[in-house]
């Protein structure tokens, strides 16, 4: 079994763990996959991503595993934190096991600022033991963009299959009209595993 970090941000990490949310979509991040887009011609997946391109009439084929894992691995959820002010000058490896814990997408930061929480800190930097929970891969496909269902728009916790495109696209920095490939992970949270 691997465990990786996967960053959520906004609300997303609060609706993974409020059970709303247990399909997550991530940019298929191999060059040249979504370059060329409209080249693409396939794609299969069975535990590795085989896509199909035709690039000036020259058949292509590419290979390749999904990073955030298969089937029974774990996802570690990276988000925006912050601790109690006291630990703002430490690394956060430095920062003890006993101290506070503060969540972005539970409303910190928000006004009224709560005097005792510290500086904001990025997903990144977050510690696997700070992050409040794991998800396990129960499936996993390609798909692209717009190919989305109503299902999956639900699963991914919007209303509608235009709402969830058209935030994620926003999020990724990608044209209204973009169809790219994507990794779409199904989870579930593992009770007791933060």
């Amino acid at each position: 079994m691997k465990e990786t970090g996967i960053i959520m941000s906004g609300n997303h990490p609060k609706l993974v763990i409020d059970l709303i949310k247990t399909m997550t979509r991530r940019i298929v991040n191999i060059k040249g996959v979504n370059i060329h887009e409209k080249k693409w011609v396939e794609a299969k997946y069975n535990s590795k991503l085989v896509c199909v391109f035709i690039n000036d009439g020259i058949r292509e084929t590419w290979s390749v595993g999904c990073p955030y894992g298969q089937v029974g691995d774990r996802l570690i959820i990276k988000e925006a934190w912050a601790t109690e002010k006291q630990y703002d000058s430490l690394l956060p490896r430095d920062i003890p096991l006993t101290a506070k814990m503060f969540y972005v997408s539970d409303g910190v930061g928000e006004w009224p600022v709560n005097l005792i929480i510290g500086k904001l800190r990025s997903p990144m930097f977050m510690c696997n033991w700070m992050s409040r929970g794991r998800l396990e891969i129960t499936d996993e496909k390609v798909a692209r963009t717009q190919d989305l269902t109503l299902a999956e728009a639900i699963a991914e916790g919007y209303s509608s299959i235009e709402e969830a495109n058209n935030e994620y696209l926003k999020l990724n920095h990608l044209p209204e009209e973009s169809n790219v490939w994507n990794w779409v992970l199904f989870h579930k949270l593992i009770p007791g595993e933060g």
